[in-house]
């Protein structure tokens, strides 16, 4: 099964407060599990309480 990123998109952008000014989020954190290194960035934009990720 393929993911459509489009169609995803377009969903998150429906999801959206459609008023207002938004907000673009981001964060990176960087974790260590012995050996292992965990690196995550994350992209979020919303309003308010309200965030939809966008890449993580």
């Amino acid at each position: 099964m393929t993911l459509d990123y489009l169609v995803l998109a377009q969903l998150f952008i429906r999801l959206l407060p459609t008023t207002g000014k938004l907000r673009l989020c981001i964060d990176r954190t960087e974790w260590d599990f012995g050996r292992c290194q965990v690196n995550i960035l994350l992209v979020t934009v919303g309003q308010g309480a309200f965030h939809v990720p966008l890449y993580g």
